[in-house]
């Protein structure tokens, strides 16, 4: 049995077999404060309950509600929990088996057993900033200095880098509502920008990107379905986006990207996910145009993430497929240029968890693949993988891959604890320690800024 939090779709799950890692049960896409039970009669033999939170704070206690899960076999409870970050697993054997866990697995209690470890805060919570040098990727690091009387928020860091400005997601601020901070490029801070109609837990700044001197913002978590506001950089209101169709839940914003005359928004629960595209040579913007692919499942999660090139943009539905995810190339008329698959792919690998664009190269995004060591694939317009890439030092946890940013020489990975800069051909050039957990990264040929 599992009830979910105030967020029941960050939730999914999954019970496989512990010999042959078969998916013998799983759900995900969960609704929100809801009961769910399950009965399921197993084959003797051991397995292995994971349950997985998108936001990495488990599904129990304080402000999200009070979720839990808990296994019985034959009303004798196996093991209850709900209290993790972005994973927790649980071995168990029925009481028939002859079959019995690893001697080292077996000799932890069954409730605590863990491969993800804790997330520990950052010992830099400030975000860093650093100029590319051709013959040194990380000559020059520089601390970005928190915004007055304030400071940033570990937890959902979102960056994003033109060639003159900086700006800083902040979406836990003042009680959820979220603030954006907009820096210039030698880090002075220049503001802070708040949505004008704003409420708690609107999680505003949630998702944001910058081209020039616009920024588009999304808020998910709005009631109604979620909105997305594009700003000057001097704090002018641009634009206030809500799509037509909007109902709660949609999760309107979750993505957003922006070009010279473009802006998209995705809208992953809306239905099977949606994307809109509107256009930043008329104010206001007009009415959008709506993106859909035809092949997309149930709960695939179209605009989970989004990154846009000039006309071109690139979407992630990591849930489709059982989770081995899947990414679509379009341009901004709506168009479908390529579909793009790993070659590899498995089920729960996440593909599509983060994308980029730049030029004529994607990035994409696979943060669980081969035990959450997680892996990129480069793809080029067609829609052919050009190639893979793994952190050679990476770990199960790791989750390579989870953030992504690309610019027209750079390929720049986010981990827990790195931060990889790999050439357009997958090669790693370089790679530096960044503790801290979550976050993120965003970078242009001559600069790079991490949190």
């Amino acid at each position: 049995r599992i009830k979910t939090d105030v967020l029941g779709y960050e939730t999914s799950w999954k019970m496989t077999g512990l010999s042959d890692d078969d998916v013998v049960l799983s759900d995900a896409v969960l609704d929100d404060n809801t009961n769910y039970t399950r009965n399921k009669c197993l084959v003797p033999g051991c397995y292995k309950f994971t349950v997985y939170d998108e936001a990495s704070d488990g599904i129990c206690c304080g402000l999200r509600g009070y979720g839990f899960y808990v296994l019985k076999i034959n009303d004798t409870i196996i093991f209850e929990g709900g209290q993790f970050d972005f994973k927790q697993e649980h071995i168990f054997c029925d009481s028939t088996t002859t079959f019995s866990p690893s001697a080292s697995a077996s000799a932890l209690p069954i409730n605590t057993l863990s491969s993800s470890p804790t997330l520990i805060p950052s010992m830099s919570p400030n975000p860093t900033f650093s100029r590319i040098a051709a013959n040194d990727l990380f000559s020059f690091s520089n601390t970005i200095p928190p915004p007055p009387n304030d400071g940033f928020f570990d937890w959902y860091p979102v960056v994003d880098i033109s060639k003159s400005f900086i700006v800083i997601g902040n979406c836990e601020a003042d009680n959820n509502k979220g603030e954006l901070y907009v820096y210039d490029i030698e880090v002075s801070y220049l503001q802070t920008i708040q949505a004008h109609d704003g409420n708690e837990n609107d999680r505003f700044a949630w998702s944001l990107s910058i081209h020039d001197e616009l920024i588009v913002v999304g808020s998910p978590w709005r009631t109604g379905g979620g909105k997305a506001y594009v700003y000057h950089v001097s704090g002018d209101l641009f634009a206030e986006l809500e799509p037509p169709d909007s109902m709660d839940g949609d999760y309107f914003g979750r993505s957003v990207g922006i070009s010279d005359a473009h802006i998209v928004v995705g809208a992953p629960r809306n239905g099977r996910g949606k994307a809109y595209v509107y256009t930043t040579v008329l104010n206001p913007v007009g009415i959008p145009i709506e993106i859909e692919p035809n092949d997309l499942v149930e709960n695939g999660k179209f605009a989970w993430s989004l990154s846009m090139s000039e006309n071109l943009i690139v979407f992630g539905a990591p849930l489709q497929d059982n989770r081995r995810g899947v990414a679509y190339l379009y341009n901004t008329l709506g168009q479908q240029i390529a579909k793009l698959e790993a070659s590899d792919g498995q089920s729960f690998d996440y593909f599509g968890y983060d994308v980029a664009i730049d030029g004529d190269v994607v990035v994409v995004g696979a943060p669980l693949y081969d035990n959450e060591r997680g892996a990129i694939y480069v793809f080029n317009l067609a829609g052919n993988e050009i190639s893979k890439v793994m952190d050679p030092d990476g770990r199960e946890g790791h989750n390579f891959g989870g953030n992504v940013d690309v610019s027209s020489n750079y390929i720049a990975v986010r981990t827990r604890n790195n931060v990889i800069i790999c050439n357009k051909a997958g090669r790693i050039l370089a790679k530096l320690f960044a503790f801290g957990g979550r976050g993120d990264v965003a970078l242009t040929d001559e600069k790079r800024v991490v949190h």
